[in-house]
């Protein structure tokens, strides 16, 4: 008895930290034209500060968006590279877009498919210095741009889809590992205390 109280207050505790808002994304971008064959992989972090922009007109649910604040990974395929920067939005505090180098562009993402609205995020690419936009045209359809893959080389558009999935905070693990732990010394101690011997 006492076991099942212990783990049904441990259980519901993981699940009031399950809904906390995620800092950290893992994305896939995966092309599904050409030319060639396009993959963008790696992590984002957002802020914790919404602002004021929506997915809605591609479908989504959003009102708000949460500021990319940076994004490591690769861009796979012709011209790409190492991912190095972010390009800032200067409009970001107040959830308006921004026009650079010929991108509209807001960095916001979302919580909920498309995980990025029309606008999508900006952001730079090593050794060649290409700059590239995604953004989410649908819950199933994002596309991927630059002007230049690879020193004035030919641009890039393609079409394809986006997998994106929330990396828990040290705090999610931690609170996890303190759980587990409980439980083995909850579970140890039912298992070690002596029965009662009648004589």
């Amino acid at each position: 008895m006492k076991f099942s109280a212990v783990g049904s207050a441990i259980f519901a505790l993981f699940l009031s930290f399950g809904h906390a808002q995620a800092a950290i994304y893992s994305f896939d971008f995966l092309s599904n034209d050409g030319p060639g064959l396009y993959e963008v992989k790696g992590f984002a972090t957002t802020s914790n500060t919404s602002n004021p922009s929506s997915n809605v007109p591609q479908g989504g649910l959003s009102v708000t968006g949460f500021e990319i604040t940076s994004v490591t990974g690769d861009v796979f395929g012709p011209g790409g590279g190492a991912i190095t920067s972010v390009i800032p939005n200067p409009n970001q505090n107040s959830g308006g877009n921004d026009t650079q180098f010929g991108f509209i562009y807001d960095n916001n993402a979302f919580g909920t498919s498309p995980f990025l609205n029309l606008y999508g995020v900006l952001f730079t690419t090593a050794p060649t210095g290409s700059i590239w936009n995604l953004w989410g045209n649908s819950p199933t359809d994002y596309e991927l741009y630059t002007y230049s893959s690879a020193n004035n080389g030919p641009g890039v558009d393609v079409h394809g889809t986006l997998t994106v999935a929330a990396v828990p905070e040290a705090s999610t693990w931690a609170m996890l590992l303190l759980g587990f732990a409980c439980v083995g010394f909850v579970a140890y101690r039912r298992n070690s205390t002596p029965a009662l011997r009648l004589v």
